[in-house]
């Protein structure tokens, strides 16, 4: 049972919440008119005070009746609205896009064109955010307005009205934010208006081919149809984060060179770089990787490597030749196949000491081979410099075992 006075009380605290938390100030949001954008209006409004609150209409070749339907929505709750009709920039952007791909086709262009209206959008309220930011030097951030219904099967165009900072509704059901309007006391016809789109021309249902209620039904396990399933099963790709390339993804295809040569590595670092020997161990279930750690600046190390104060005054412990014998010696003491060496200053640059490089050595003990290099690092924190070191160690690696 759907408890509406809890839930919408659960996201006024939330809001606070995350305000707080993370030093933020107001909220920049598309308002349509429609019960999306109007109940989202209104918590925040409640969250945050109607002062706080920036909203943006974006008419592009748009139903007239949405702008008044916005400007009811800010005079009811209060709330500054600003107008930009984009249908100009719009035509623009059709024009030369299509004339650059050379595609003339109607059927073949309409969804790209009717996806690039909110593409365009939210790159206004993106621009509005951060000049307000600048201008007010307080933080605004931008709100989304899609609910569970429309994001489970992928009705929301990517990148576009899917894009936003905070979204309030994502875990609501149609119902669900119908029933918080209602709670609420927003204006009836608002919360109820026909959904649709603003786009296409037609209601939501109508261009889906089922109402909403199937959707629900479908989230609840009472529901198989086709269509729905097929939508939500090809849309995955619009509700799952960016792909990216994972630094884990060398580690383990180190490790698994490792277990198909049936080899084992050792690694010694001194000082700051660390972050390999724990990158390796820390993925490794295989007992392949050995990592042991020696600080630089310790008496019993200082002895063992014959470094003198001298040395480490005058950089001369961060060489290639350091890391090479780091590397030799790890591998000699852990009896392993191949040994890694690394030594270097990764710490803030300063005048006197140049904190922005490593040397790295790879020792093969069978075949007695040494492939050593220097890595330099001009920009980034501490933390940052040591994992460009590990990752490009990692590469060298690969390409040495």
């Amino acid at each position: 049972m759907f408890n509406v006075e809890k839930v919408t009380n659960d996201i006024i605290d939330f809001i606070k919440t995350h305000f707080k938390k993370n030093n933020l100030d107001g909220i920049v949001m598309g308002v349509s008119g429609g019960k999306d954008s109007t109940i989202v209006s209104a918590l925040f409004v409640r969250a945050l005070g109607k002062e706080n609150i920036i909203g943006v209409t974006i008419p592009c070749h748009s139903i007239k009746s949405d702008e008044s339907d916005a400007k009811r929505v800010a005079d009811f709750l209060g709330f500054k609205l600003y107008n930009l009709d984009i249908s100009k920039t719009y035509d623009t952007f059709e024009d030369t896009l299509t004339t650059e791909l050379e595609i003339n086709d109607v059927d073949v262009l309409r969804e790209p064109n009717i996806n690039l209206k909110p593409r365009l959008r939210m790159s206004v309220l993106y621009y509005f955010a951060q000049a307000l930011s600048l201008k007010t030097k307080k933080t605004y951030i931008v709100a989304g307005t899609s609910n569970k219904c429309e994001i489970t099967i992928g009705y929301f165009t990517k990148w576009g009205d899917g894009a936003s900072d905070i979204n309030i509704l994502a875990d609501l059901m149609v119902s669900e934010v119908l029933a918080i309007g209602d709670y609420l006391g927003l204006p009836q016809d608002l919360v109820h208006k026909t959904p649709a789109d603003g786009l296409s021309g037609k209601s939501d249902e109508e261009k889906l081919g089922f109402p909403y209620s199937e959707v629900e039904d479908y989230l609840n396990g009472k529901n198989t149809n086709p269509k729905i399933v097929n939508m939500n099963k090809f849309s995955a790709h619009k509700r799952k984060p960016i792909t990216i390339f994972k630094q884990e993804d060398i580690v383990s295809h180190l490790i698994s060179k490792l277990l198909e040569k049936g080899k084992t590595i050792s690694t010694m670092e001194s000082c700051t770089a660390g972050l390999l020997a724990s990158t390796i161990t820390n993925i490794d279930g295989s007992s392949k990787v050995i990592a042991y750690s020696a600080v630089t600046y310790s008496d019993e190390y200082k002895i063992k490597m014959g470094v003198s104060a001298d040395a480490i005054k005058e950089h001369t412990v961060y060489s290639e030749e350091v890391a090479i014998e780091m590397a030799k010696a790890i591998t000699l003491y852990t009896s392993s196949d191949y040994g890694v060496g690394i030594t270097g200053l990764l710490g803030e640059t300063t005048p006197e000491f140049p904190f922005n490089f490593a040397y790295v050595a790879l020792y093969n003990a069978t075949k007695k081979e040494i492939h050593a290099f220097k890595v330099e690092v001009n920009e980034g924190i501490k933390n940052t410099k040591k994992e460009i070191i590990v990752d490009e160690t990692l590469k060298e690696l690969i390409k040495f075992i």
